[in-house]
Formats: structure tokens, sequence, C-alpha cells
């Protein structure tokens, strides 16, 4: 198996009690089968406490629900006691993983890090070096896949060329965008406004008040003039994680646009000091719910 990550994946380390934001609320944590068949086995009061918390949701799946909007197991510290108790090896799937993501393609995995964590935000807004991809293999093997090779190599081609196009100073980072609209197929590709981006948004679930409140303010800027190096950033990332889904259903359009209304909404709500925080709170809000991406991607398709 070939394993693909960008050069800062690997910088990413949990800031725990640091943080200033929490992976252990406004989520049901979903507990893959081995682990809820671990925690059953768990002696103690730590495991009487596994036991009690674990539900099953309406879709079938184990999860520990949220109390007032925390995981059951986060503490006043913001600590997990189940880390404490037994060990960073005890931690389910959904919590050893946040905030990497892992995407199958035939023989390629690729993986990397999330904005909705703000440490790993910081990472990737921030991140100086060259946009590159590294890449090593490992003794996996391929999962069982229905990929049309043809498809797939076309796509890898396609965001490469993307990738380039971001990269391009000579442009301005608007006309860069509009270039990779075209690129992915908008034949009258336009710079949505912040205010049609915002309505749209506005159709999704809202999961914070924090949200909800920045939504109803006035923009701060409306151009491209500043934090041009992040946003490339931003751009770089939502290409990478979301554009070659589509050889899974052919639409290259709705994750470009993506790409842009994420940059629009961002450049538009945040300055040079908080915009990682701007583009966590973003990805938190529209990736981290399944509802609310999958419905921003059906609004976005051409």
């Amino acid at each position: 198996m070939k394993l693909v990550y960008p050069q800062y994946y690997k910088d990413f380390k949990c800031i725990a009690g640091d943080c200033e934001d929490t992976c252990c609320a406004g989520w049901e944590i979903v507990v893959d089968p081995d682990s809820a068949g671990y925690y059953k086995t768990v002696s103690g009061e730590i495991g009487g406490r596994l036991r009690q918390e674990m539900k099953t949701d309406s879709d079938g799946d184990i999860i520990f629900s949220l109390n007032n909007g925390r995981c059951p197991f986060l503490n006043s510290s913001n600590l997990c006691d189940i880390y404490s108790a037994l060990g960073e090896n005890a931690l389910c799937h959904t919590c050893t993983m946040f905030p990497r993501f892992v995407e199958d393609y035939g023989g390629t995995c690729e993986t990397g890090l999330g904005l909705a964590c703000p440490e790993a935000a910081r990472i990737i807004v921030d991140f100086a070096g060259d946009r590159e991809l590294l890449f090593e293999f490992t003794d996996e093997m391929p999962l069982p896949n229905d990929i049309d090779p043809e498809t797939y190599f076309e796509l890898v081609s396609l965001r490469k060329e993307i990738f380039a196009v971001i990269d391009d100073d000579s442009l301005s980072f608007e006309n860069r965008l509009l270039k990779i609209l075209s690129l992915a197929g908008d034949s009258n590709s336009h710079m949505p406004t912040t205010q049609e981006c915002v309505n749209k948004l506005k159709k999704l679930d809202i999961l914070t008040d924090r949200w909800k409140n920045l939504l109803s303010e006035a923009p701060k800027s409306k151009d491209f003039l500043h934090n041009v190096h992040q946003l490339e950033n931003i751009a770089w990332y939502y290409i990478y994680r979301y554009f070659l889904k589509s050889v899974f259903d052919g639409d290259t359009l709705s994750k470009v646009r993506l790409c842009v209304l994420a940059c629009v909404i961002i450049n538009a709500y945040s300055d040079e000091e908080n915009i990682a925080d701007i583009a966590h709170l973003f990805s938190k809000e529209v990736e981290y719910s399944a509802d609310n991406i999958n419905n921003i991607l059906d609004m976005l398709k051409g």
C-alpha cells in the first residue's frame, strides 16, 4: 500500500488540556466494534462506566452519547478519563484518529490533518514550507474496490494542475480561484459573494452559538489582498482532502466550489491574528457534520 500525506502531517501532537477547544464535545463518539468488545472486559470503576455509557443509536452504531454536549469521559480539566485510566491504546478508533483523516483509493491511501482541531488548523494554515505530498510504502494490502484506474489517474493529474494554480503567485488569489473553478468544469465561473456563501451556510445545521453569531455579523473583508499565504494553504487543504473523492461520484465541480466557498468565508470573517481559528470553526461546523458536508456538496453541484 502506498501511503500519501502532506509534509506537515507528522508535525501534529495533541496539546490536550491546553487546547482552547475540545474534540470531545459537540459530536457523539462512535465506538468501533473491537474497542466496544474490549470495553466490555475492563474491570473496576472505569469498566463499569464504559459499559454504562455505551449506547446503540438508531443507525445501529455503538456510541458514547453526550452529556450536556460533552463526552461522558471528558472531565472538568478537559482531559479524557479513559486515557488517564487505561492509556492511549485503549482509546476507540474515532478518538485515536482525530484530527487525522484517511481516504483509500485502491492501492493508495491518503491521510492528512483536519482543520476542525485548533492545533491542526494552526499547523495547516501557518505552514511555511513547500506544499508537497510525501509518500511511503507499507505492508498493508489494498482493500477491495471498484475504482476505475483511468479516471483515478486523470483526477490525480488534474489535482496536480490545480495545486500548481494555487501556488502561482503571478496571479491574484481571486484569479487563481476562478481558474481552478474553470479547470473543474465551471464554464460560467464567477467568484461567489460573501452573502451568497452565507446564505448557503445558513441552510445547514448550526452547531454552535459562536457560528450562528459569526454568520450574522458583517464581514471584515471582501477582497483577497491579505493573508494570501494562509489562504493558499487552506485552498490546498480542501483540494487535497476532497478532490479525488470525485472518483466515486464523478463530481469534481462541487469539491472545487467547496474550496472556493471556504476561502471566501474564512477570508471574510478573519484577520491576520485569527485566520486559523476561523478556519477551525468553519471546518468543525461544515466538514465534521456528515449531514452538513453532504448537504453543502449537494448545493454546490453543477
